[in-house]
C-alpha cells in the first residue's frame, strides 16, 4: 500500500518527466532551426548565418548536457533506493552506466562543436 509521501513522490517524478520531455522537444526544435539556418547559410554563403547556426547548436548541446546530468542524478538516486531496499541493483547499475556514457558522449559533441567553428554538419544530440 502506498503512503501519501510515496504517492506525492511518484507525482513529482511524473511532473519532472513531463518537463524533461518538453525540454527534449525544445532542443529538437533548436536543432531543426539551426539546420534550416545552416542550409540557408550554405546556399547564400552567408558567414553571419553560419555563426548563428553554430550558436544555436552550441546552445542545444549545453541544454543536452544539463538534461543528461539530470538523468544521471535520477539514475543515481534510483540505484541508492534499490540498495536501501535490498533490491536487485543490476538494472539500476546498467541505467547509471548508460547515463555516464551519454554524458561522456555529449561532452565530446560539445568539445567538437566549440572547437570546430567551420564544421558543416549539425551535432547529433
Amino acid at each position: 500500500m502506498n503512503t501519501i509521501e510515496e504517492i506525492q513522490k511518484q507525482l513529482n517524478e511524473l511532473k519532472l518527466d513531463n518537463i524533461l520531455s518538453v525540454a527534449i522537444i525544445v532542443l529538437s526544435i533548436f536543432n531543426i532551426i539551426g539546420d534550416l539556418i545552416e542550409q540557408e547559410a550554405v546556399t547564400t554563403n552567408d558567414e553571419d548565418k553560419k555563426k548563428i547556426s553554430s550558436n544555436i547548436y552550441t546552445l542545444a548541446v549545453i541544454g543536452s548536457i544539463i538534461l543528461y546530468l539530470i538523468f544521471f542524478k535520477r539514475s543515481k538516486n534510483s540505484l541508492d533506493e534499490a540498495i536501501n531496499k535490498n533490491e536487485n541493483t543490476l538494472p539500476y547499475k546498467v541505467r547509471l552506466l548508460g547515463s555516464i556514457f551519454f554524458i561522456i558522449g555529449i561532452l565530446c559533441v560539445f568539445y567538437f562543436t566549440v572547437s570546430e567553428k567551420d564544421n558543416i554538419d549539425s551535432p547529433e544530440i
